[in-house]
């Protein structure tokens, strides 16, 4: 027997069902090629960030400048001015305030005045150096203060602080440093077209 032929609603019906899945496929596509494009843009986050933090390394393990230690002075004496630094300027006093576990759980203390007092003194080999005091001083103050504690909070604010001072001092250093390399490379180039034009035909520099 002749097989039936589908009515024209029913038609309608399997066109508009493969039209759907169509569009779903297309769909997916798009979703596939969104999520490799967030991949790729993570990715390239990624590798500046860490192309920065390797910069912001190779920095303070470097040798001192007289504009380095211009900022991290300045940045010490403004993290000793916050509103929070109380706690921080002096060495804890352990018999004074009956601490007697302190040295037991701090086996190395640290406080910002000690800090200035090194960088005066010319102590700090590197940056580095001071960068890991100035961080010592708040994390002893975490690690021997319970979470909650006020000055537990107050070093957490401190060393915040002290972090985002840095990375403004560090990037208007780096303006600095740049500025003055491109000086420096503009003279080299006016020294050089100097001695070009300062020579006669026979190659002995004019009189």
């Amino acid at each position: 027997q002749p097989q039936a032929r589908p009515s024209r609603r029913a038609a309608a019906k399997a066109e508009a069902a493969r039209g759907r899945a169509n569009r779903d496929d297309d769909d997916d596509e798009d979703a596939d090629e969104d999520d490799d494009g967030d991949e790729d843009e993570a990715g390239e986050e990624e590798e500046t960030q860490g192309e920065a933090d390797a910069a912001e390394e190779e920095w303070w393990g470097g040798d001192w400048t007289d504009d380095m230690m211009i900022a991290c002075r300045f940045v010490v004496r403004k993290l000793m001015r916050h509103r929070c630094s109380s706690c921080f300027l002096e060495p804890v006093d352990p018999v004074a305030l009956g601490l007697d576990d302190y040295l037991t759980v701090i086996t190395t203390p640290m406080d910002l005045g000690t800090v200035e007092s090194k960088i005066d003194g010319n102590s700090y080999a590197t940056p580095k150096e001071l960068r890991e005091d100035v961080r010592l001083v708040f994390s002893n103050a975490q690690r021997y203060n319970p979470d909650g504690d006020d000055v537990h909070k107050n070093a957490g604010v401190m060393r915040a602080a002290f972090e985002e001072a840095w990375r403004e001092e560090r990037q208007k250093a780096k303006v600095v440093a740049d500025k003055a390399r491109a000086r420096e490379a503009h003279r080299g180039r006016g020294r050089g077209r100097g001695r070009g034009r300062g020579r006669g035909r026979g190659g002995a520099a004019a009189p």
